[in-house]
């Protein structure tokens, strides 16, 4: 089954717990491009009312990438650097790990309230958040989607 047949088939389910919140478009900050796969995987996902959020993985160097991204996509809500992990380059210099708690941060933003549970309880980032804003959510279920650029010449 490709991505858009899965997409179509989660927003047409009367469960909700089935439909897809949320989207990450993974984007490796090394590459310096986005590629025509991941533009249509937004439009796709915005043509259906799914809120976009570009990654831009294993940052080390903006150098206007960050820009770019949002000129290329600008139907994502937003584009956001992270490097998951600590880095030590060959020089001995350590990169500390950033952009996660932006990531969760941006990600509450645009899911949906009743939704906001299931999240915060699936994130691992900020354990403060979880203590917050667990609340309202009764289900305990949601659906999120990240896509890295491998995954999206699949999609079409």
């Amino acid at each position: 089954m490709t991505l858009k047949c899965l997409v179509s088939e989660r927003a047409r389910s009367s469960d909700l717990n089935q439909h897809i919140h949320v989207a990450w478009i993974c984007i490796a900050e090394d590459s310096r491009r986005v590629e025509p796969a991941e533009e249509e995987l937004v439009k796709m996902m915005a043509d259906r009312n799914i809120p976009v959020i570009a990654v831009i993985m294993k940052a080390r160097s903006d150098q206007g990438f960050r820009a770019i991204v949002l000129q290329i996509l600008p139907l994502v809500i937003n584009a956001v650097r992270v490097r998951a992990i600590e880095e030590e380059l060959d020089e001995g210099i350590v990169l500390p790990s950033m952009g996660l708690r932006d990531l969760v941060d941006l990600t509450l933003q645009v899911v949906p309230e009743g939704r906001k549970r299931a999240f915060t309880a699936a994130q691992k980032v900020d354990i403060e958040v979880k203590k917050t804003t667990i609340s309202s959510d009764s289900s305990g279920s949601s659906s999120y989607c990240s896509i890295n650029s491998s995954s999206a010449n699949s999609i079409l």
